[in-house]
């Protein structure tokens, strides 16, 4: 899905700068408000022809169908049109086009012990995706309704998802639905009217057509599980309030009147019992208001991060805080330690060893090793471990019984090899190298054990000085990171 890819860097730089094209794209949507906002302006008092109709059209698989060289056309033509009014970071129209094409056909992706590159469409986790997604939509929709004879009174887009209001016949319709299949052979479309029905969905808003009057609700789509942050979850008090409060506002902001807006909040009460809310907190959030001033000093004050444990335990650190007059604030940082990141991966399966893949392609080629094999020390000893990052490992020697704590954010086999090189060349102040010379090269290896996984570079080495301060490993020259009361 190229997330966290090679090419992650670069398409973060240009997807600051399509972003800016945007707004020189006269169907796009920013969200769901923006559309009720311009049904409004075109609309007064939300009154359309009683022979009116309203269309819904989706795009079936949008990113994996975007033919790349047409996309990036599209992209160059906008760029050049409208290049004096954005900030392009210095860079000219070819450079931009150039790198958007070197990041579209570098996908590259892994599945199981096989890598693969992407040759048609765009990934999704992409951060170019969107902005490119729809700028080629722009030009496709753009060719249909200016060749068309009849056109919609109002035409608006969100990436893939399209509606607009047809004030022309049914046949009329069908004919520019047509059009539009016929525009790319790659691009599908799927679509829904109110011609039949009186009601029809686009993103979370249903929208009513009854006798030329137009009216809207929350909607909640069929397939929605109805799972959201449950009231027994392990998450700060603050963050389930100002959820339910989001989530009753978002309801009101969706509807179009009151009688539409206790079927929105009836939704909303459904699915927060659902999820284990008392009634108490259904009338809190309907009834709370956002603050209108902040604590202009609150954000003054150190973030102090701590782990979140228990809404019990915050207050009585808060308590504390507030007793001490320091101006620290409490901030729970929860992105790296959470069940998904423990219970979910985007490997299929664990890196396999440099050295065993190379032996496994020469023996799948038929090919003899030619010179002498390579070794990798740390999986003759513990085999599926070399290819770890942000670890601290255990090294145990055989006749001394040392041991030798480390830590590194690079791969475990290539930190073990190079502590194995130290110790052949006798290195001089380094813990491998004098501990060989003491002991007259009478020293193997005989263990490597993972202690701790962190790839934040501050908490891996706090947890390597912790290690150290347990354990007292007579290998190791340093005592790490200095650590305060340990």
């Amino acid at each position: 899905a190229a997330c966290d890819s090679p090419c992650t860097g670069l398409s973060i730089i240009i997807e600051r700068i399509l972003n800016q094209l945007l707004r020189f794209v006269p169907s796009h949507l920013r969200n769901t408000g923006a559309i009720i906002e311009d049904i409004k302006s075109e609309f007064p008092g939300l009154n359309v022809c009683d022979n009116s109709i309203v269309v819904t059209m989706d795009v079936r698989a949008l990113y994996p169908s975007i033919p790349i060289d047409e996309a990036v056309e599209c992209v160059g033509k906008v760029l050049d049109a409208h290049y004096d009014n954005i900030d392009t970071l210095g860079l000219s129209v070819k450079c931009i086009t150039d790198c958007l094409i070197f990041i579209l056909r570098n996908n590259i992706f892994r599945f199981g012990t096989k890598t693969y590159r992407q040759i048609k469409g765009v990934a999704m986790g992409n951060q170019v995706a969107p902005p490119l997604a729809i700028i080629f939509m722009h030009y496709l929709e753009t060719s249909v309704i200016s060749q068309a004879e009849q056109k919609p009174s109002l035409y608006r887009r969100y990436v893939d998802n399209i509606l607009f209001v047809w004030r022309h016949t049914v046949q009329k319709l069908k004919l520019f639905i047509e059009k539009f299949q016929r525009a790319h052979t790659d691009i599908a479309f799927t679509h829904e009217d109110t011609s039949e029905k009186s009601n029809i969905s686009f993103m979370d808003v249903e929208f009513h057509v009854d006798n030329g009057a137009i009216t809207y609700e929350l909607y909640e789509k069929p397939s929605d599980s109805g799972n959201c942050i449950r009231f027994n979850s392990a998450t700060p008090g603050h963050v389930k309030r100002a959820f339910v409060t989001s989530y009753f506002e978002r309801a009101k902001r969706l509807s179009s009147n009151i009688q539409m807006e206790k079927k929105s909040i009836r939704k909303v009460v459904t699915k927060l019992c659902q999820n284990g809310y008392p009634r108490s907190w259904m009338q809190f959030g309907n009834t709370r208001k956002k603050r209108q001033t902040e604590d202009s000093h609150f954000y003054q004050r150190i973030a102090l991060r701590l782990p979140y444990k228990s809404d019990q335990l915050d207050n009585k650190i808060k308590k504390v805080l507030a007793q001490s007059g320091l101006p620290l604030r409490i901030v729970h940082n929860t992105r790296r330690h959470t069940l998904q990141g423990v219970l979910v991966g985007s490997a299929f399966m664990p890196l396999e060893c440099p050295v065993q893949e190379e032996k496994r392609m020469i023996s799948e080629r038929g090919k003899q090793q030619q010179g002498r094999p390579r070794r990798c020390v740390t999986c003759e000893i513990t085999p599926g471990v070399c290819r770890q990052k942000g670890v601290v490992y255990l090294l145990r020697s055989g006749e001394c019984q040392g041991e030798y704590i480390g830590e590194t954010r690079r791969e475990l086999g290539e930190h073990v090899k190079e502590h194995m090189s130290q110790a052949r060349h006798l290195e001089k102040d380094t813990p491998w190298g004098d501990h060989w010379r003491r002991h007259n090269r009478q020293v193997k290896l005989e263990s490597v054990t993972i202690l701790d996984r962190e790839m934040d570079n501050v908490n891996r080495q706090i947890r390597e000085s912790i290690r150290i301060k347990e354990r007292s490993p007579i290998i190791n020259n340093n005592k790490g990171y200095r650590l305060m009361g340990v």
